[in-house]
């Protein structure tokens, strides 16, 4: 098959010494050992992505539109956080490789609503885009452009390196899986004669 698909000529994969043996009993059943120097100069390392997208939009069966803006100048209702030091002045978080974590605000989006409050200040009601809860990253790509309706819409592309942790899991090409038991430094692990 590997004639024909070329999977022997693709990247699919890094290619390690395997010792099969019992180790310090950390390798029971499916477990796996790996080595804490290999793991340091980047073995299995990997990037993930996330994108989140958002778009202003109007409201159905209403006359009110959804709006992004940084709310330094609105009088806002249900807001669930006051830090949006991060966006700039037209609500969408700058791009300049800075982490970001769970409740980070991405995007200040806002509907303006027909409400007052008592200095006679029209009250918008917040409706932004948050990094999820548990998750972070840098920000890698802002992208912002405008439909064919004149609305605004947004994707944000957050990137995170993984490093593998105990629990982890692994597999080989055929399916043979293991999960992280220990991580040891190189010179406890088994070695070849070269």
């Amino acid at each position: 098959m590997s004639d024909y698909v070329f999977s022997n000529q693709l990247p699919t994969g890094k290619n390690a010494i395997v010792a099969i043996a019992s180790y310090t009993g950390y390798n029971q059943e499916d477990a796996v050992i790996l080595n804490k120097s290999a793991l340091d100069r980047g073995l299995y390392r990997t990037l993930n992505y996330r994108t989140y997208i958002d778009s202003e939009d109007k409201i159905q069966g209403s006359d009110l539109e959804e709006r992004f803006m940084n709310p330094r100048h609105i009088t806002t209702i249900g807001m669930k956080t006051d830090d949006f030091s991060q966006l700039d002045e037209n609500g969408v978080i700058q791009n300049n490789n800075q982490l970001v974590q769970g409740g980070d605000i991405l995007i200040g989006k806002f509907i303006r609503t027909n409400e007052m409050d008592k200095d006679g200040n029209v009250l918008y009601k917040d409706c932004s885009l948050y990094v999820r809860r548990g998750e972070y990253g840098y920000v890698d790509k802002v992208y912002v452009n405008i439909d064919n309706d004149g609305f605004r819409y947004c994707k944000i592309r957050l990137r995170n390196i993984k490093i593998p942790e105990f629990g982890d899991k692994f597999a080989s090409r055929v399916a043979q899986k293991g999960t992280i038991g220990l991580v040891l430094p190189q010179e406890e692990m088994p070695f070849t004669k070269d």
